[in-house]
């Protein structure tokens, strides 16, 4: 009778009631499927916020996501690591972490000066916000940029900036990377270099009339292929204006990429400007600013990308200079082993970049001045017909006219011939 009164009973029972009898905790499959409650987290506006630490040490930290687990598993790392160790602003902490990659062998003298400048320039865009300020929002903001900007680069550029957050989380002056939320997209290793047209270079030089600076600048780069840290150390025994060379060699502040230096040929253009620009200085760009703890002595970069993009190609960079000069001597048929050592490059790179860009053989000998038309071109096979042709007309003629006269005539058509010919050269 006991068994079958709980039966009935249990039949009778409501189904609220069922659901409790078999699971001991009321709501129980609510609480697995939200998440657990933490002390100290709140949400402000759409933005959950976490609160931790007691008294005068208690913080207000945001926790930068809308999302509740998302939030929990934040404020878990947290709570994880309470204490973090002083940050001492960014340029300090980023020339610690270029000094210890120095000193650990891992990058070279040359690794230092590329990598710090994206550093620096990440920094300055985000207007040197200390490390444990900085949000992953702001990243992807800088990380977007930059694919506009310079997008072949801007891979390279994240990934030194995914590197150095890495490094100050193990270092204890963050608790998570801001740029490990950030996606990227693939590399692209076969990209092909960008470089100005010579219409777009002559207008950079044409918009830059009046400031000797960004015409040296323009010079060093789209005429002699200079890096930009050689045009920032360039220095005045480096231009024989005698002889028209560049040499880009070694200097007390400064060391050749590869530790090679190298020759230039010195372009008519860039001597004709060089003997009207003041060479009395240490150094040829800004002379009277000494080498400071920052990567360059003086950092062009600010004027330079307003100066491109108030003239529209706001993609050209000092290294899109340097693009430009080795593609437009590759176009006109110089050879790329000249290239790669005016360049100061490996044949192979050299290679890579700009193969692409010669002529064809039957080309070589048709270039044009930049910005003047091509006319029509003949063939081989039609040239032999037209020689058949003439040696046709020329036989027809020794029957029909006397060789005195023949000669007579050939006399008086020789000027419109010639010029005929230098026609046909031109075009």
């Amino acid at each position: 009778m006991l068994q079958s009164g709980n039966v009935q009973r249990t039949q009778r029972t409501a189904p609220e009631e069922q659901f409790r009898f078999r699971c001991p905790q009321p709501n129980c499959m609510q609480q697995k499927s939200s998440p657990e409650r933490l002390k100290g987290l709140y949400l402000r506006g759409k933005t959950f916020w976490f609160s931790h630490g007691t008294g005068k040490n208690r913080l207000q930290v945001s926790l930068e996501t809308s999302d509740e687990a998302d939030a929990i598993q934040k404020a878990k790392v947290i709570l994880a690591n309470p204490q973090l160790n002083p940050c001492n602003g960014f340029l300090r902490e980023m020339n610690r972490y270029a000094d210890e990659k120095v000193s650990d062998g891992i990058w070279t003298g040359n690794s230092h000066i590329s990598k710090t400048s994206v550093l620096k320039m990440f920094g300055e865009d985000l207007g040197f916000k200390d490390l444990p300020d900085i949000t992953t929002e702001a990243v992807k903001t800088w990380y977007d940029d930059q694919k506009k900007r310079v997008p072949d680069s801007a891979h390279g550029y994240m990934t030194t900036v995914r590197t150095f957050f890495s490094w100050a989380v193990g270092k204890k002056m963050i608790r998570t990377s801001p740029a490990a939320g950030v996606k990227m997209g693939k590399a692209n290793s076969k990209a092909r270099v960008k470089f100005c047209t010579f219409a777009q270079r002559d207008k950079c030089f044409k918009a830059a009339e009046g400031d000797q600076d960004l015409q040296f600048i323009q010079y060093c780069g789209f005429y002699a292929g200079m890096r930009k840290n050689e045009i920032i150390e360039a220095r005045p025994e480096w231009f024989d204006l005698e002889h028209n060379v560049i040499h880009v060699e070694e200097t007390p502040t400064f060391t050749v990429k590869n530790k090679k230096n190298r020759p230039v040929p010195l372009h008519p253009d860039f001597k004709k400007f060089l003997e009207t620009y003041d060479m009395s200085g240490l150094y040829m760009l800004k002379p009277d600013v000494e080498k400071g703890i920052g990567v360059y002595r003086y950092d062009f970069r600010r004027p330079f990308e307003e100066h491109m993009e108030n003239l529209g190609p706001g993609w050209v960079t000092p290294h899109v200079m340097r693009h430009t000069f080795a593609s437009l001597l590759a176009i006109r048929g110089i050879s790329l082993y000249k290239i790669a050592k005016w360049l100061g490059d490996r044949l192979s790179t050299t290679e890579d970049h700009y193969a692409h860009l010669l002529p064809q053989d039957d080309e070589i000998g048709c270039l044009s001045t930049p910005g003047k038309e091509e006319g029509t071109r003949m063939t081989p096979k039609e040239i032999g017909d037209l020689q058949r042709k003439l040696k046709t007309i020329e036989a027809a003629l020794k029957e029909l006219v006397p060789a005195d006269e023949l000669e007579a005539y050939w006399e008086r058509t020789k000027n419109g011939a010639n010029g005929n010919e230098q026609k046909l050269a031109n075009n």
